[in-house]
């Protein structure tokens, strides 16, 4: 038996934080914003801009922002190294879990989020990015962006076309932290905390703390 759900979702207001209007002169015509930062910024701006059952105010400044993450994205495509499989596994592996369950769960704006962060650490990476990496990125925004992660996935011969992949599939085993943060207490009093590796005896615990 199939059950219906509906998902009542936020208004977009104004810069001015009220209802847009014609007679307050706040409507957004998103033909003018296609026309001049393309369909993937609207999309992509659109699922960033909050909470999808929120209300929230449109920005100039946001939308731009939306359209230089797609630029880096591009961009980035130039950095691509000879190196087979993800450079980072446990980066790869836990933000196709979150991007997964945010766009099922409707967190649009969390799942843009994840991708920003991928994007950072990408950048980060001294020898470039291995085409794994690349894929899985424009993959997991494809049904965000599809226009420009379409192409970008045909330019650099990624592979098949991501209207017809699988969506990737993530490893429980690969996104375990090998390390965790502990309180440490004096006289029942939140002194610090100390970051230890998983497999640190008791001995080395006490060491530090």
């Amino acid at each position: 038996e199939m059950i219906d759900i509906r998902v009542s979702h936020g208004m977009i207001l104004g810069s001015n934080h009220e209802k847009m209007s014609k007679s307050k002169g706040n409507v957004i015509n998103p033909d003018a914003i296609v026309n001049e930062f393309g369909a993937d910024t609207l999309r992509i701006y659109e699922m960033f801009i909050g909470d999808y059952q929120q209300d929230a105010s449109w920005s100039v400044d946001s939308l731009k922002g939306c359209k230089r993450f797609l630029d880096r994205i591009e961009r980035i495509g130039e950095k691509l190294n000879e190196k087979q499989g993800y450079t980072n596994e446990m980066l790869a592996h836990k933000t196709i879990k979150k991007v997964s369950n945010d766009l099922v769960t409707l967190k649009y704006n969390t799942a843009v989020s994840a991708l920003m962060i991928m994007l950072n650490e990408y950048e980060k990476f001294e020898e470039g990015i291995s085409k794994e990496d690349y894929r899985l990125l424009l993959t997991l925004l494809y049904p965000i962006a599809p226009h420009s992660t379409e192409e970008l996935n045909e330019v650099y011969a990624l592979g098949l076309p991501l209207c017809e992949s699988a969506w990737p599939e993530f490893d429980e085993s690969k996104i375990v932290e090998d390390e965790i943060t502990l309180g440490v207490q004096v006289n029942g009093k939140l002194r610090g905390t100390i970051t230890v590796s998983l497999d640190a005896s008791e001995e080395d615990i006490k060491e530090l703390a």
